[in-house]
């Protein structure tokens, strides 16, 4: 495989499948498939644009050109911007010519971010000035938005195969106008969601077979969605009141064994569902901390990197140490 240069690193990240699924994807973030195009009408990352490295010209110049025009046709495609800009997402097929293109755009970040080179779009002059400005300025607005915002360019380990064997609803066509938003996917076999969901086809995505949920939002399911969307998965529900202090050690203890019970089987997976910002991540922090051996402030750490919205305050970290005896 072609061998990035040490300068490339400090933009660079090569990052899990997981990662990506963790984004949270659904939010749009500008993810390139730099495939031949047939693999990708054949199957792609939702949200993923085309950008195939089979067709890119030799010279670094007719390159950079070729990347200019092809954000030009994105955007007078009608497609809005992504909504985030950081990280850029690419993947490829591991191939020697999928590298040496991530290779290279890797670089034209990095020489944009430091104004080393220059996006410079050729395009016909319109005979109607006005239209020509247009897409002149949004054209050079969008490059501006990359050169601010893009902190970090992030590659799919195992291309796009990896992603597909591990998340293949999120692969299958047309995809983009049925997505919803995601738990977030601590370790293998182990969801946690707080975000509004939908939560059937969640359960049925993600192959679900345990669930521990609050009382209200079971009976909520139960009554709006149907028993057939828990009638084969073991919940575990749970009021409200059981997370007050008094009895939030023995809480926790009773969703430890049933998480162990889960897992046990890898066929088995588990999602843990509160609303708000701290229940779901008390949970899983704290069987960190009594199952894996998590110091406290690792499991804390480890949690709230992948869901920033958790508020460490209200998460009981001070029954936590007790787990450790």
């Amino acid at each position: 495989y072609y061998i990035l240069q040490k300068k490339l690193t400090d933009m660079l990240s090569r990052v899990s499948p997981r990662d990506i699924f963790n984004l949270p994807i659904f939010e749009f973030f500008w993810i390139l498939d730099l495939r031949e195009e047939k693999a990708f009408k054949a199957g792609h990352i939702c949200s993923a644009f085309s950008f195939p490295c089979d067709t890119l010209p030799q010279s670094n110049e007719d390159r950079i050109q070729y990347l200019a025009s092809f954000i030009h046709s994105h955007l007078e495609s009608g497609l809005l911007p992504p909504e985030n800009f950081s990280p850029v997402v690419l993947y490829g097929d591991m191939t020697a010519v999928c590298e040496e293109a991530i290779s290279w755009m890797v670089e034209q970040f990095q020489q944009l971010k430091h104004s080393k080179t220059q996006l410079t779009l050729h395009i016909p002059q319109s005979t109607d000035t006005a239209d020509y400005t247009s897409e002149r300025t949004r054209f050079e607005k969008f490059i501006d938005t990359v050169v601010n915002s893009t902190s970090a360019v992030w590659v799919v380990e195992g291309g796009y195969s990896s992603f597909q064997a591990k998340y293949p609803f999120l692969c299958q066509l047309p995809t983009i106008m049925n997505m919803y938003p995601l738990p977030h996917e601590i370790l293998d076999q182990i969801y946690m969601g707080s975000r509004p969901m939908n939560l059937p086809r969640c359960l049925k995505d993600l192959r679900i077979t345990h669930l521990i949920l609050s009382t209200d939002k079971y009976e909520k399911l139960i009554s709006k969605e149907g028993v057939e969307s828990v009638s084969k998965i073991k919940v575990l529900n749970i009021g409200m009141e059981d997370f007050a202090e008094e009895n939030v050690l023995q809480l926790w203890r009773g969703c430890h064994e049933f998480i162990n019970s889960a897992i046990f089987s890898p066929l088995n997976s588990v999602l843990v569902l509160f609303e708000g910002r701290s229940r779901s991540a008390s949970i899983l922090i704290s069987w960190l901390v009594a199952s894996r051996g998590y110091p406290v402030h690792k499991a804390i750490d480890y949690v709230t990197s992948i869901a920033p919205t958790v508020d460490k305050n209200l998460i009981f970290s001070s029954y936590m140490e007790a787990l450790t005896q």
